[in-house]
């Protein structure tokens, strides 16, 4: 009975030992699986939290009690490749970019994390032991904190809350090479500056209306993205009531300071469509800082009122674009040398052609001027070199007496013009080389020309002016008779 009584107690002994070396360091292949909370990890002290034999294990757990974690301690390591974080860690810092792989026990734990810099710029996460490829935002999630997946390699495509009012703050998803498909849900409110910058497996992306702030850069070096529809691109319709509603430099670096050797981020070479759907656009010589521009195509929605001066200008890859009945007025110098640009559709909302609106858009052929516009400006259309033929409708009183705003039109074979045109300067046409004249309300235009030339046929409303700079005089005008 005794020899029981004595085993029994040395048993409890060897028990009560084990227990209480549970959070102190175990053998090589253990380590440490506990320390007091608010312990730090650093490469100084890694020795002392880790265990000694850390350096030589391919993977390690990190006890739980460790807030803060500097990732630069692993490059004390050779064969270090996985990390696991416990769920107690609220900070971490990196400043290397080697290959490594993160494991969590959730991705809840995961987003509260704060960074000071990126993890890695080639990082895989794992949940669970799980790799994450398709990751998935829970709503009520506030925030994507800076730098939480900049270079993750795991990731091909994110889903963001539809609801609430989450935060994708800088940095969030820069550089993640594999990353092909962004649903952008209704409940995120702010993209901030470089979100998704040098993405460059990004094909398409739709930013919901809820959206009313985008920061520099946000696409910045997207190379493969093709599609791009966006709620404004300027400043929002409620920007008053938001003041952060508007978005400048979103495909370039204002001050050149990131990533100075990639030169053209404001040129991405595979966009071919783009839709704005609100706001003032404005703001547009961020857009095209350097020379060269962003796009092939342009639809502006009917929730845009105005576009600003130089919102397109020197866009040198922008080929179309259709602007709704809305908008109402175009800054001058708005599409100025926008070379390879072919197709315009002017809405009928526009009530004047501003200066210089498509001087030296060089490949445009046709133009419709609609019924609302009173005014033409100087230089409108001046160095539309290729610019063959034109239709002024004019809305009762339009004035045609800019002596430059054909300037350098040199293909300019037809003119037609509406009876809402009231007045015409015929030197602006000095430059153009006119086969066809083609008016509306003929007699009162003919009964005008009469006092210039004896070459019209009077009885068509349409000739061919064998040389139509001879025949109209100069400092003269041309005005309809009542």
């Amino acid at each position: 009975m005794k020899t029981k009584k004595m085993f029994l107690v040395g048993f409890a002994a060897i028990v009560t030992i084990l227990f209480l070396c549970e959070g102190c360091k175990g053998d090589d292949d253990d380590g440490i699986s506990k320390v007091p909370i608010g312990t730090e990890l650093t490469a100084s002290n890694a020795s002392e939290v880790l265990g000694d034999n850390w350096k030589n294990k391919e993977e390690i757990i990190i006890p739980d009690g460790v807030t803060y974690i500097d990732l630069s301690f692993a490059w004390n390591s050779d064969n270090l490749s996985k990390i696991t974080l416990p769920d107690s860690v609220t900070k971490m810092h990196n400043a290397g970019t080697r290959n490594i792989t993160i494991n969590v026990s959730n991705i809840k734990i995961y987003l509260k994390i704060n960074f000071t810099k990126s993890i890695n710029r080639n990082f895989n996460l794992e949940v669970n032991g799980k790799r994450v490829t398709n990751l998935v935002i829970p709503d009520g999630i506030p925030r994507i904190n800076q730098y939480a997946f900049y270079g993750c390699e795991s990731l091909e495509s994110v889903s963001f809350p539809n609801k609430g009012e989450t935060v994708i703050m800088p940095f969030a998803f820069c550089e993640c090479p594999n990353l092909t498909v962004l649903n952008i849900g209704n409940g995120v409110a702010i993209i901030g500056a470089y979100a998704f910058s040098e993405c460059k497996n990004i094909r398409s992306v739709y930013v919901p209306d809820n959206v009313v702030y985008m920061g520099n850069g946000v696409f910045r070096g997207c190379d493969m993205l093709q599609e791009l529809n966006l709620p404004f691109l300027g400043e929002a319709i409620d920007s008053t009531v938001r003041p952060f509603g508007r978005v400048r430099y979103l495909f370039s670096d204002p001050d050149a300071g990131y990533n100075n050797e990639y030169n053209h981020g404001d040129c991405l070479p595979s966009l071919e469509n783009m839709t704005i759907r609100g706001g003032l656009i404005t703001g547009f010589s961020s857009l095209t800082k350097s020379e060269g521009g962003c796009f092939f195509n342009i639809t502006i929605g009917d929730k845009v009122t105005e576009i600003d001066m130089g919102a397109f200008s020197r866009c040198e890859r922008l080929k179309s674009i259709v602007i709704p009945d809305t908008v109402t007025n175009i800054g001058e110098n708005a599409f100025y040398n926008c070379v390879n640009l072919e197709s315009i559709t002017l809405g009928d909302g526009l009530s004047k052609v501003e200066d210089s609106i498509f001087e030296n858009c060089s490949s445009v052929s046709e133009i419709t001027i609609g019924s609302n516009v009173s005014e033409i400006g100087e230089c409108a259309f001046a160095g539309c070199s290729n610019l063959r033929s034109i239709t002024i409708i004019g809305n009762g009183d339009t004035k045609l007496n800019e002596k430059n705003m054909f300037l350098g039109c040199s293909s300019l074979s037809f003119v037609t013009i509406g009876e809402g045109v009231s007045l015409i300067r015929p030197e602006i046409f000095k430059d153009c080389p006119l086969e066809s004249f083609i008016f509306y309300n003929t007699e009162g235009w003919v009964r005008a020309y009469q006092k210039f030339t004896e070459s019209i046929d009077v009885s068509n409303p349409s000739y061919n002016a064998h040389n139509v700079k001879n025949a109209w005089k100069d400092d003269n005008f041309l005005q309809r008779e009542e």
